[in-house]
């Protein structure tokens, strides 16, 4: 025998004693299998150091959760998602259509830029940054966008505060403090 007959058997039987009891999974499947081998055919030689060896193997059932793909009507792996940005919870401002694409979940959960959702894109002057007022508390998850058919984005004034403190010379030109007071307001306000 030569090396690689040597070698060939020796991953013969490394194969045959994994193959005992083993779980296997199967590219195409998204199943994994617990397997008992039956038995093993003698292998049949087909040029130095190849052969071809083969097993029997029985299994009860497959094991593993299915994989599960949600698509739209059209059977695609991506839809197109409303994104309506707002002023005050009231006044629209603006509406993108955002395709989001499935593959898009592939390493983890993207933010909103990376799925192509720029959260001030339509931000006024004097307003904070755009909130995704009907994720939160939602997983960012294909799925979930899809059944949310429309993304709403809002922005809200920037509120400002403003302390004025009173004080009265006592006649010797040291001033003391009669009454401070704090007022709220936004721009709008001005």
């Amino acid at each position: 025998m030569s090396a690689d007959e040597d070698e060939a058997f020796l991953r013969i039987s490394k194969l045959t004693a994994m193959l005992k009891k083993a779980t296997i999974q199967f590219d195409d499947l998204s199943f994994s299998f617990d397997v008992n081998m039956v038995n093993a055919m003698e292998p049949t030689r087909l040029k130095n150091g190849n052969f071809i060896v083969s097993y029997n193997l029985t299994s009860g059932y497959a094991k593993g959760e299915r994989e599960i793909y949600t698509t739209n009507a059209n059977m695609t792996n991506a839809f197109n998602l409303t994104v309506a940005y707002y002023q005050n919870n009231n006044t629209l401002i603006a509406t993108d259509t955002i395709t989001i694409r499935a593959s898009a979940f592939n390493d983890g959960t993207p933010t909103l830029d990376d799925l192509g959702i720029n959260t001030n894109k339509y931000q006024p002057k004097y307003y904070n940054n755009g909130v995704a007022t009907n994720l939160q508390g939602i997983d960012l998850t294909y799925e979930n966008l899809q059944t949310l058919q429309a993304l709403i984005i809002n922005y809200t004034p920037i509120v400002y505060n403003l302390a004025v403190n009173y004080f009265m010379d006592n006649g010797s030109g040291i001033y003391n403090e009669l009454l401070t007071r704090t007022q709220t307001f936004t721009h709008l306000d001005l």
